[in-house]
């Protein structure tokens, strides 16, 4: 089987993309708190630029199939193809707002009691466990040991 343009293997899905879709993925493309929709938004650009999986995937450090995956994701749903689909497992019992407000504490404000925060003593502040703190600190690379507040 051959594609339109004579090579061997699976035709790549064409794609075009609105200058609204292109501003959105530029955004996307450099946004370090989800590096996950960052490469996706780089691997969607480097297609549109006319480039080949392959050359996007050597760019971008993925595979191939990676590329083709993406591609055509956002041939046929756009950019919400391009988010992270929902996971197996339980619902999030942490959300967003809970997310940002231990970072926040974290990264700004010291316990009343010590120099710095602990998972067990942030925890206990905000009513979580301190396994949950630690798995975000991780997801957020915080490092308490390293803050020093004024």
């Amino acid at each position: 089987m051959s594609t339109s343009q004579g090579k061997r293997g699976r035709p790549t899905a064409k794609i075009t993309a609105t200058a609204d879709e292109k501003h959105r993925l530029l955004s996307w493309a450099s946004r370090e708190s989800e590096p996950a929709l960052a490469q996706r938004a780089r691997i969607v650009l480097g297609c549109l630029e006319g480039r080949s999986n392959l050359e996007v995937a050597r760019t971008e450090g993925v595979t191939n199939v990676t590329v083709g995956k993406w591609r055509r994701r956002f041939a046929t749903q756009g950019l919400a193809g391009l988010q992270d689909a929902p996971r197996c497992g339980g619902p999030r019992i942490i959300d967003d707002d809970r997310v940002a407000e231990v970072v926040r504490l974290t990264l700004e404000a010291s316990p009343p009691d010590a120099e710095r925060w602990t998972t067990r003593s942030l925890g206990q502040r905000l009513g979580l466990s301190h396994a949950t703190v630690g798995r975000i600190w991780r997801k957020h690379e915080i490092a308490p040991e390293s803050l020093t507040h004024d």
